[in-house]
């Protein structure tokens, strides 16, 4: 026989295994003399071939026998794809799977699911479809998410399969945590497919059960190449060079086997794989758990179908992988046929996606304490100024002028109160919305500092209290004159706010080191705690207190200092002590 003839017996033989076709990988193999082969090669190839169709043999009638409910079988030997059968045998013990973090928003739960390669369906207690990944409506054969939705998963599987996809349910639903299960699949035009399906409950605050998360992965195509294979002696060899995943073979400490894909992904020539230990390209942290499955696999031990680990290029970049593989019989020796997919920028994704997380997390506990900064500051000043009208329409002509005019002088207050909130927050909003611009320009820093307090001095005058400086009088700076401005009048207004009738305030600049000026406005006023010193400047933290002579505060004015004087690229802080007065200080950089 021809080693062309040899070649497409072989090849006839990998298909059929590949596509379930017992019968006609039997008619391959016993096609074939042995002895007849012409290259060792060919010969290794022969064996690997002969021994999966006879493990793929065993493996079915096995099935077969459970089946028909009989579990009291003896499962193949040496054949690792059947150990969730044994288990089943075995008292039906389950093995904990991974449990991924899901998210209440469906924005979120959005970017997941799109993100993710698998298909991932998420169903209502009753097993109705409520949001389907684009993975699984392309997998399912529908043309949009309307296709699915309402939909009963169990639809999507064969009747055969019912049975036991509700057992499955019902486990998950009573609080186990059920392996990975196989169903047969039906397409929405009615063809079949075989799928892996691994679920998980999805719980709100309260630990109530509010729906189920399905991870759908088509494997009927897994050990098919994705490219036609040309009718020639280079078949088989195509099989394995086209693959779009790395393939390799480990036997003890080195590699046996690698494609070309493997190549592309570690970055190294197939003699430079051959020749270094595998290990070496196993990141530090994850070679003690490489070993173990690759030990486990090879005494025909569970091991989860994929694991991830990272390695090391020949550039020295990290690179996540996801794994798969089998037991195989290498030159007579036990080795391991592994599948390499290069999961980094999944990996990426997924970083971004928890960030973003994060973000949202943040951006609405800003929100939230806004809202209740806006609920709780604007009732005082508008109820002031709704008791001042209602008095004053029910009631004018009974009142004498000086009446009349405390009450005016009351609602100047109430407005210059109210005036500055609403200038804080829209200031806030502005800058949290990206709509503020930073236009840094050169002035002189003492006479822009009276500038921004003109305002403050009427406040101050009227408490009596002193503004004195201590600046040097040609000293200039590089800031965005508006936010200097709004820094230097939130601060000093602070100042006056928790200042004693008669009290002192000073404020002072000097160069530091570091090409920036140091600024600091310090009061004589009541002083701060040390446990509230640690909150302040943080929005998702309430400070705020009424002032010494019941001015209303919201501590809007400090979180949006903070902002200004970071983007300059400086730093504030406070120091501060009970009954003594507080110091606030901020850099700003120096013109050159």
């Amino acid at each position: 026989m021809s080693e062309d003839n040899i070649i497409q017996l072989v090849t006839a033989a990998i298909e059929s295994i590949t596509a379930g076709n017992q019968n006609a990988a039997k008619e391959a193999i016993a096609g074939i003399d042995k002895n007849g082969i012409p290259s060792d090669d060919l010969k290794k190839l022969f064996d690997v071939v002969a021994v999966l169709a006879q493990k793929q043999d065993d493996t079915t009638d096995f099935i077969l026998n459970i089946s028909h409910g009989n579990l009291e079988i003896d499962p193949p030997r040496h054949n690792q794809f059947i150990s969730p059968f044994q288990r089943l045998s075995q008292s039906l013990k389950d093995k904990e799977t991974i449990q991924k973090a899901l998210h209440e928003s469906e924005a979120l739960y959005r970017v997941t699911l799109n993100a993710s390669p698998d298909g991932i369906l998420l169903c209502d207690i009753h097993g109705q479809i409520t949001m389907a990944s684009l993975s699984v409506i392309k997998l399912l054969g529908c043309e949009n998410e309307l296709d699915l939705l309402g939909e009963k998963l169990l639809h999507f599987i064969v009747p055969d399969d019912w049975d036991r996809f509700i057992s499955y349910w019902e486990r998950m639903m009573l609080g186990e945590k059920p392996q990975i299960a196989e169903y047969k699949g039906k397409h929405i035009d009615g063809s079949f497919f075989d799928m892996e399906i691994t679920g998980d409950l999805i719980k709100d605050k309260i630990g109530n059960i509010s729906g189920i998360i399905f991870d759908i992965r088509n494997i009927s195509d897994r050990n098919l190449t994705k490219v036609k294979l040309k009718e020639s002696e280079q078949r088989y060899r195509l099989l394995i060079e086209t693959a779009n995943e790395g393939i390799l073979v480990a036997q003890g400490i080195h590699l046996k086997f690698v494609n070309p894909k493997m190549l592309e992904i570690t970055g190294y020539g197939k003699d430079e794989l051959y020749s270094i230990p595998f290990l070496d390209l196993v990141h530090q942290d994850d070679r003690d758990f490489v070993i173990s499955n690759y030990e486990k696999r090879i005494r025909l031990e569970y091991v989860e179908p994929r694991y991830q680990f990272r390695i090391l290029t020949k550039d020295n970049d990290i690179k996540w992988v996801e794994v798969s593989g089998a037991a195989i019989d290498w030159d007579g020796n036990p080795a391991t046929f592994n599948f390499m997919t290069d999961i980094s920028e999944r990996k990426k994704t997924e970083l971004q996606i928890k960030l973003k997380n994060e973000e949202l997390l943040n951006l609405n506990a800003e929100k939230d304490k806004l809202f209740s900064i806006v609920a709780h500051d604007l009732r005082s000043p508008f109820g002031s100024f709704m008791k001042y009208t209602e008095m004053m329409a029910e009631d004018l002509y009974n009142m004498c002028l000086q009446e009349i005019q405390n009450m005016a002088v009351e609602m100047k207050e109430s407005a210059i109160n109210l005036n500055a909130l609403l200038e804080n927050l829209l200031e806030w909003s502005r800058m949290q919305s990206g709509l503020i611009s930073f236009v840094p320009s050169s002035f002189l820093l003492k006479s822009k500092i009276s500038e921004s307090i003109a305002l403050i001095l009427q406040a101050a005058e009227k408490k009596d209290i002193v503004i004195n400086y201590d600046i040097p009088p040609h000293l200039m700076i590089d800031a965005d004159e508006n936010m200097f401005k709004s820094i230097v009048r939130n601060l000093t207004f602070n100042a006056v706010k928790f200042t004693h009738r008669g009290g002192l305030i000073t404020i002072r600049a000097k160069i530091e080191k570091n090409d920036a000026v140091e600024i600091s406005i310090a009061d004589s006023g009541i002083g701060i705690s040390n446990d509230t010193i640690g909150k302040l400047f943080r929005l998702n933290k309430r400070t705020s207190r009424v002032g010494t002579e019941g001015e209303p505060s919201t501590g809007l004015g400090l979180i949006l200092c903070k902002d200004f004087v970071e983007k300059h690229g400086g730093k504030i802080w406070a120091e501060s002590e009970e009954a003594k007065g507080s110091t606030f200080y901020f850099t700003i950089p120096i013109k050159e």
